[in-house]
């Protein structure tokens, strides 16, 4: 109880730093936006900001909600920064549950999509583990550079459409991740860009 209860607390700062964040992303997107942190082998949904578009109220995922890391692509994310022994620690079984064809099936398989993430900076998902549902994630860090929750965008559809990445949404949401990291003071190397000065504003909401 005593553990549950610590990082509760610990989410609380996230909440409150982070729900103006994200409804500002759902309002400059149309996207239910979230903010989820690692509890363990579990992803957990700690703040929600619900689109207005009736098409979301079909997708029924609140704050308190666990999915298993390995499988969703919320949980690679989150382990972005985990090495192969440590997700071995975590996961000491031979093989892992699979609830999609995209699941994968071995630690190592895991730690290359872990890996693969990580180095791109964000992912996406289409159906991969809840069908009919697409998403968007990137890492949210903090004062150490460790990463402590990741920020997503979900779209209620078994793909996601051109016009959609053409608006620039994958830089969104990451600039909305970067935005949350810098309230959490993290400070990455100074960059004088129009997305810089974005993060910035965000931050200072």
């Amino acid at each position: 109880m005593l553990r549950l209860g610590f990082e509760y607390l610990s989410s609380l700062e996230l909440t409150d730093l982070g729900l103006p964040i994200i409804e500002a992303l759902r309002d400059t997107t149309g996207l239910t936006s979230h903010i989820l942190i690692r509890d363990g082998r579990d992803v957990v949904f700690v703040a929600k900001a619900q689109s207005h578009a009736p098409i979301f109220s079909s997708v029924k995922v609140n704050v308190g909600t666990r999915l298993p890391a390995h499988a969703t692509t919320h949980g690679h994310v989150l382990m972005g920064d985990l090495s192969l022994d440590e997700l071995r620690a975590l996961y000491p079984e031979k093989y892992l549950e699979r609830f999609t064809k995209s699941t994968p099936e071995t630690v190592e398989e895991l730690y290359e999509r872990v890996k693969e993430d990580a180095e791109r900076g964000y992912a996406t998902s289409q159906s991969s583990f809840e069908r009919g549902i697409s998403v968007v994630t990137t890492p949210v860090r903090n004062d150490t550079g460790r990463i402590v929750a990741v920020i997503t965008t979900t779209i209620p559809r078994p793909e996601i459409d051109a016009v959609l990445l053409e608006s620039g949404l994958i830089d969104k949401v990451r600039e909305t991740a970067a935005a949350l990291s810098m309230r959490l003071n993290y400070r990455p190397a100074a960059r004088g860009s129009a997305s810089s000065r974005y993060m910035k504003s965000l931050a200072l909401q």
